[in-house]
């Protein structure tokens, strides 16, 4: 049975569209210039929203979350990406948490995952991935107000 992995999946799913419709209304410019107070890119956002999705669901119930290859400060540097270089990455972070959700069951929820060498239920971090996502894209639209409220660009 998979009611609670649905609904959960469908949450994942709907961050996804939220996050491809901003960046739908944000111009290629507009995407390395930086955030409110010299805060974080959106490219560097996307960046690390990947980042954090390969490293934590590649290999989901049998590896640490936290990967070696992964160079997670790296991230957070700003170079310059084209659009579509950012959403094939995007893409990548996507494809790896869904592709690493399709065969679970609510079964699976109780089972463990590690991450930096702590153990968490399957569940609690499905669902604080979840809320960290809604956190990033807070302050990734925190961003698209500023930027439209100085630039007068909708």
């Amino acid at each position: 049975m998979r009611a609670i992995l649905s609904s959960i999946e469908g949450e994942w799913r709907r961050y996804q569209v939220l996050g491809e419709g901003a960046l739908r209304q944000t111009r290629n410019d507009e995407l390395t210039a930086d955030g409110p107070g010299g805060g974080n890119s959106i490219a560097i956002i996307i960046r690390h929203i990947a980042g954090n999705l390969k490293s934590r669901f590649t290999d989901f119930l049998t590896s640490d979350g936290e990967k070696s290859w992964r160079r997670r400060d790296s991230e957070f540097e700003q170079r310059d990406m084209s659009r579509e270089d950012l959403m094939r990455t995007w893409n990548e972070g996507w494809n790896i948490l869904f592709a690493a959700l399709a065969p679970l069951t609510d079964d699976d929820l109780s089972r463990t995952v590690i991450i930096r060498g702590e153990r968490f239920l399957v569940q609690k971090r499905c669902y604080a991935c979840l809320r960290t996502r809604a956190i990033t894209w807070d302050r990734s639209s925190t961003w698209r107000s500023h930027f439209v409220e100085v630039s007068g660009i909708t």
